[in-house]
Parts: structure tokens; C-alpha cells; sequence
């Protein structure tokens, strides 16, 4: 399935969309800088949110990229007005469908098998939402893989 733009109104995801795969002709990241202390909880939360609102409990893990947002977004979508912002890129796969994601009525829901959420690294602000198939993660970075409860 192509990767969806969509708007969504999650009561977490509350920004506009883009597209979730980085372009292949991308140099990598710059190091972002060091990971704050206490990472782990608000994300974890944040993903179990996605989760639920996505229509996929059963989903149990999610991989965590600590990058910058110009290795997640894709020149050919609307640039990031900060490219070098540190950013945490989330990426869950499970089997989802995205109720509240915009469509033309009459459409039926999308459904894809990631979704990827961008945050502000400060602030967990979400900052870009990518919804599809399959990301390309190799100029993201290292990734940690996190438990859902």
C-alpha cells in the first residue's frame, strides 16, 4: 500500500500529515544530540495511544529513531521548516486502519501496515504523521525497540 498523507484528530495526534518515507538520495543524519533522561515513559505512552486509536492492540513493540527531522521528511513532500531539529521518529507495524485520517466521503478508511509519528524531541509535540506500507529507516539512524504494555 503507497504511503497515505492524511489529517488526524487522535486525541495524541493532533498535526497535520506528510508522507513517512525519506527520499534515497538523503546523506544521513547529523548526531543528533544526547537523548534526555526519562525518554522511555512518554513514548511508550504515546505509542500505546497510536495503538489504540490505529485499531491494533495486539501490536507489542515499536522501534524509536533519535534523528533529526530532515532525515524523516522527503523534499519531494513540504519540507520541515527546522530540518535540523532533533526529532524522535516512532515506527509501529500491525495491522491498522486509521478511522479518523481525512478522506473524500464515501471512502473507506485507510489501511496500512506502519505508522510512523514524528516528535519534537523537546516537547513530544507531534510533528509529521506517516501512514502506509513500509518506511525506509536506513538515514534514520540507530533504532531501539521499546515494549507496549
Amino acid at each position: 500500500m503507497r504511503a497515505i498523507a492524511v489529517a488526524i484528530v487522535l486525541a495524541m495526534l493532533l498535526a497535520g500529515c506528510a508522507s513517512a518515507a525519506p527520499a534515497a538520495d538523503q546523506q544521513p543524519a547529523p548526531a543528533p544530540r544526547a537523548t534526555p533522561v526519562g525518554w522511555q515513559r512518554p513514548l511508550v505512552r504515546i505509542a500505546t495511544e497510536a495503538r489504540r486509536g490505529l485499531g491494533d492492540p495486539h501490536v507489542a513493540t515499536f522501534d524509536v529513531y533519535s534523528t533529526t527531522a530532515r532525515a524523516f521528511t522527503r523534499p519531494a513532500t513540504k519540507p520541515s521548516p527546522r530540518p535540523d531539529q532533533d526529532v524522535y521518529v516512532l515506527v509501529l507495524h500491525g495491522h491498522f486502519t486509521c478511522r479518523l485520517c481525512s478522506r473524500p466521503p464515501g471512502i473507506p478508511a485507510p489501511k496500512a501496515t506502519m505508522a510512523a509519528l514524528m516528535l519534537e524531541r523537546h516537547t513530544l509535540r507531534l510533528l509529521e504523521f506517516g501512514f502506509g506500507g513500509r518506511l525506509d529507516v536506513g538515514l534514520l539512524g540507530p533504532v531501539q525497540t521499546l515494549a507496549l504494555p
